[in-house]
């Protein structure tokens, strides 16, 4: 991976001034999600070092998967027992859990990375249980002013980080189209709202029969 690609470096930053008045009310509002939710098996998708599990209600098996291995690496330094299990999974492959495993799925800021949108929510349909419920947040692309803001002060902040963040985000959702993929990928229940003045999409289903 090369270092203008490499967005590993920016997981360090996501809870730090300024960076937190995006990221924290993101923490917060999956932890209130996850709190109201009966279920003791949750997964992260794209889950970094998984920073947050700090904050995140106590009494369920956490367990975490993400692309970059340094990243699970970390998350097992970090975390030890306190993670059910944390796993290096290959982008766009099927992830290695049992159909109907999960209890509740939750993914931060990662569908927005992932070219096939389709089949990324059917992978995460397949491993909750019936009844289960996914949360899921994105950038919201409904906003007209991001793109020129992630094209010049967030571009300039990432590069000073190491990385780049052009074509990082192939896949832009607003809310209309947040709501049709999940549609689309047979989840029900679909709730949609913004969080972070606006500049997040925070979105809960439910996975029906």
């Amino acid at each position: 991976m090369a270092a203008s690609d490499d967005y590993f470096s920016n997981h360090a930053n996501k809870l730090r001034f300024p960076w937190s008045l995006y990221h924290q009310p993101i923490v917060r509002t999956v932890a209130e999600a996850i709190a109201a939710t009966p279920g003791g098996r949750v997964l992260n998708v794209g889950s970094g070092p998984f920073g947050e599990l700090d904050r995140l209600p106590e009494g369920r098996e956490y367990v975490a998967c993400d692309v970059d291995e340094r990243a699970i690496e970390e998350a097992r330094r970090l975390h030890g027992d306190r993670l059910s299990d944390a796993v290096v999974i290959e982008a766009g492959a099927e992830l290695p859990f049992d159909d109907g495993e999960m209890d509740v799925v939750f993914a931060c800021d990662v569908i927005e990375h992932v070219m096939d949108v389709p089949s990324f929510l059917a992978g995460l349909r397949r491993v909750l249980r019936p009844g289960g419920s996914l949360f899921l947040t994105t950038p919201n692309y409904g906003l007209s002013t991001l793109p020129l803001i992630e094209a010049t002060a967030l571009e300039w902040a990432a590069r000073r980080q190491g990385f780049s963040r052009k074509h990082i985000h192939p896949s832009k959702m607003s809310r209309r189209r947040l709501r049709r993929a999940l549609a689309d990928a047979a989840f029900g229940d679909i709730r949609i709202r913004r969080i972070s003045l606006g500049w997040v999409l925070f979105a809960a289903a439910t996975r029906a029969g």
